[in-house]
């Protein structure tokens, strides 16, 4: 669960490349993902992308989000 004192973080990071062509691309595309951090630890971060209000307790809970790793972030970086 998440308190409502979280911020709300941007990640940027480095996603797999794929093509339908015969030629890949030179570099992967960078992609950003924004919501709450619910954890991380030297190997990713698992970023709630979206957030449900649990009525009863007045608290945000994560209803899904990305787990990413921490070696294909470029950077992260707090925005609210």
């Amino acid at each position: 669960m998440v308190d409502g004192n979280d911020k709300v973080y941007r990640v940027i990071w480095q996603d797999a490349s794929y093509s339908f062509d015969k030629k890949m691309p030179s570099l992967p595309h960078l992609q950003e993902t924004f919501g709450i951090i619910v954890d991380k630890n030297d190997e990713f971060i698992n970023i709630a992308t979206n957030l449900r209000l649990d009525r009863i307790s007045n608290k945000l809970e994560p209803s899904d989000g990305f787990l990413i790793p921490k070696k294909v972030i470029i950077k992260y970086e707090e925005i609210l």
